[in-house]
Parts: C-alpha cells; structure tokens; sequence
C-alpha cells in the first residue's frame, strides 16, 4: 500500500500530492472536528500512509501546512456541495445518462426530415443549445473524472492502471489549481474601538440603540492578507511548543503559561493569565501588546526590538496580525471558547480614553502607561505592558508572540467543531487550519517521536 503510494506521489507534482495525501488523511480530518477519539479515525489507509518503517510523509513545515488546507476543502465538498452524491457508482451513472442523452437529442434532431417545416433561426438557435448542452456535460464529465475524488475512489477499488489514466487526465484539464482556500483573516483591535469618533449625532444614535455591537463588528473590523512568512512563523512556533516541550506542556493548560515558563517570566507575569476568563487574557494581552509596541520605541534600552533587524520587524508585523485576530475572534462568540468579555470592561477603557482627551489610539497607549499607577481600572494592562518594557533580558518580541500563539492554539482547539463546520460554508477560518494542525502534529508525533529530532 504505502510502496504504491510513493511510486505513485513520484510522478505527480507538489499540488497533486498534497491533493492525493489529503484523501489518506480524510477521515482522520473529520474526526478532529468531533467529539470522538482521534485514534477511532485512523483507519487503515492512514495507518497504512503513516508506515513507521517508511519515511515521514510530511516535515512539520509549509507542507503540512498546504496538506490541512486541501483536507479543509475535501470537507468543505463533503458538507457543501454533491461530492458524496456525484463521485459513487449512482452519482457516476447518472451522470453518463445525462451526457449520452444530450448526445441521443443532438443525433436525433441532425437526423429528423421535419426540420423544414421550422424557420431557420429556430433550426440555428436549437443546434446551438443541443452544442452547448453537450459542451456543459463534457465539461462536467471531465471534471468529474479528474477529480480527486475519483483518484481516491478508483484506489480503493484497486485499479491502479485507470488511476494513472485519471492523473494523467488531470494534469491536462488542470482540475487542481481550481481548489483554492482561505488567505484572509478578521482584524479587530479594542484599542481603536475605544477611541472611535462618538461625537457625531448619528453615531451617538446608533451607539444609543441595540445597534452598538453590530456597528462595533461591521466597522471596526478588517481583513487582511496572510503571508506566506506568517504563516511560517505561526506554524513554526506551533512545532516547538507541541514537540520541544510535550512533556511539560499540554494544549489544555492555561494559554500563554508554556512561554512564560520557558523564558521563567511566569511570576512576573502569570497573573495575566491564572484563574481569568480567556477572552479577558485575551483583551490584557491586546491591550498590554499596543502599549509595548506603541511604547517601545520611546525607551532607548528596547529601541532596537523594532528598528535594528529585519527580522524583528517582520515578528512584529506577525505580533499585531495575530494579536487583532484574536480581538476579531472576542466579537465572534460562537468561534471563542468562553463566550466574550463583559461590557464592562470595555467601558471601562471608554471612560479611561474620554478622560484622558487623546486623539489618537497610540496616544491613549502611552497615557495608559503613564497613569500606570494612578487609576485601578488599568489593572491589569498597564502593570503587564510595564513589565513587558521593563524587561531588558529576556527576547520580549519572542515571549508575546509565543502567548499570542498559544491562545490561538488554545482557541483552535477548545472551539466546537459546529461552529468550526458552519465557518467552512462561509469561506473557512483561519482557527480551523490551526486546530487541524495541532491533530496533525501530535498524530505525526506520536508515531515518530524517536525519530522527531532528524526531522527537524
């Protein structure tokens, strides 16, 4: 099985591989998203596909990557469209009627003697639907047949040789690059929120009405792109944490605590994150997070985090992508484990902003900083923001991004596989590429630990 496999993997390109690999894993996909042991999926195709004699399918890099978002759009076919109706033996025969009907039509009428008894234009306008009928049916044969679906169906059955046909056909029609999936996320920062314009009379009207939160949401929420170095870098801190530190460090722990314990910042700095609500760790941390980077280059000892090296500035673009997704996730309560901050707390840095009279986001971060010590409804952001500037040992840039991850990972994984389902029919989220890849690694894990340390 696993030897066809490779033979078969060597004579497709990268695309086609993932695409093929991702049927192997399929069952296995859909059991990260319910509420079943992930052990119960590993069918024998996967376990065939993970041979532990053989080498590791993937690395833990952009492979694997590209590997979750195929599975992600075989589920989508799964849940959205006909696939599990059009690529079985009904779907396939049903579809073979159609075209050789279409096809019976078109003969028929070429051959009918009475087609003099209709004017031209009639004739013409007929011979051009039949044509394009049979057009459409050809099309949708051939999409049919390169699909991967059928690749995975006609391996099952056991015939190689009209596979190879198949992947020939494939690479001829270019069915694969029609799968394409999510390169956008959802940015929301409760800083700017809290320093928006509520001096004009019909935004005071709506902030008036039940209208508030459906503006804060619509409004104050963005999407942006996500590069291909992001994504390196999330999943790249996500392998560290799950393999480097898997025996001391679990993805139901309190989020952000592996970080700080491995730069031995969890005294100073764990009161951010014990015994509070997760989007409230969220919201100190997007808070705490805007006045460091605001804040940073105004003291000359942490100067150098944003200015010196080109790699530091790339980790704080990631910083802030992740950290406003995370505050995008806190207004979307069906993603967030936990449900969302009180309107309390918000209100609370809404007061803080008008009493302080600042313009702008970046100032009311440093008059947050400065009044530190003077106002207890800063607690905790200030004194955690402060701490992160005060600290002229540790690689700062790295331990917020590293918390930053880990509450991805933690929301990823403790999210419900419904809300994680209903988000693949409106374009997929971001959370969900997470979460399978969290599975994905601890699969690959636990079936190459000894081996994890070449893979590398």
């Amino acid at each position: 099985e696993r030897a066809y496999i490779l033979k078969t993997r060597a004579k497709m390109d990268r695309e086609e591989e993932i695409l093929f690999d991702a049927h192997y894993m399929f069952h296995f996909c859909m059991g990260a998203f319910i509420n079943v042991s992930l052990e119960r999926w590993s069918t024998d195709a996967v376990l065939s596909y993970l041979d532990p004699v053989l080498p590791l399918p993937y690395k833990f890099n952009m492979d694997m990557y590209d590997l979750v978002e195929a599975e992600l759009s075989l589920l989508y076919d799964l849940f959205y469209t006909k696939a599990q109706v059009v690529h079985s033996w009904p779907g396939y025969l049903i579809r073979a009627i159609s075209l050789l009907g279409t096809v019976s039509a078109f003969l028929l009428f070429r051959l009918d003697d009475g087609k003099g008894a209709h004017s031209r234009v009639d004739v013409s306008i007929s011979y051009m639907l039949l044509v394009g009928a049979i057009v459409l049916e050809t099309t949708s044969v051939f999409a049919i047949v390169g699909s991967t679906w059928t690749c995975g169906y006609l391996h099952c059955q056991g015939w190689n040789k009209t596979n190879a046909m198949v992947l020939c056909i494939r690479r001829l029609i270019q069915v694969g690059s029609q799968r394409k999936w999510l390169h956008s996320i959802g940015q929301h920062n409760v800083l700017d929120y809290c320093t928006r314009n509520q001096t004009n009379w019909m935004n005071r009207i709506v902030e008036a009405t039940a209208l508030k939160k459906w503006r804060r949401k619509v409004k104050f929420s963005a999407n942006t792109k996500i590069t291909m170095k992001f994504k390196e870098l999330v999943l790249g801190q996500v392998r560290r944490t799950m393999t480097r530190y898997s025996e001391t460090w679990s993805i139901l722990d309190a989020p952000g605590k592996c970080v700080l314990t491995e730069y031995r910042l969890l005294d100073d700095m764990g009161f951010s994150i014990k015994d509070r609500d997760f989007a409230h760790c969220i919201l100190i941390w997007q808070v705490a997070t805007d006045i460091y980077l605001c804040c940073c280059d105004d003291n000359q000892h942490q100067s150098r985090c944003l200015n010196a090296e080109e790699d530091d500035k790339v980790l704080v673009d990631a910083i802030k992508v992740l950290s406003k997704y995370m505050g995008f996730l806190m207004i979307h309560p069906s993603l967030l484990p936990g449900g969302v901050p009180s309107d309390s707390t918000i209100n609370n840095l809404e007061n803080l902003w008008k009493d302080s009279k600042c313009s702008t986001s970046s100032e009311f971060a440093r008059t947050l900083l400065a009044d530190e010590n003077e106002d207890p409804r800063l607690k905790p952001y200030s004194p955690l923001a402060a701490k992160l500037l005060g600290n002229k040992r540790k690689p700062m840039l790295q331990v917020i991004f590293g918390v930053w991850v880990e509450f991805l990972c933690y929301a990823a994984y403790h999210g419900t596989g419904v809300s994680h389902c209903i988000q693949l029919g409106r374009g997929g989220e971001f959370l969900s590429v997470i979460r399978l890849v969290i599975h994905h690694i601890q699969l690959f894990h636990h079936k190459y630990s000894e081996r994890l340390p070449s893979d590398r």
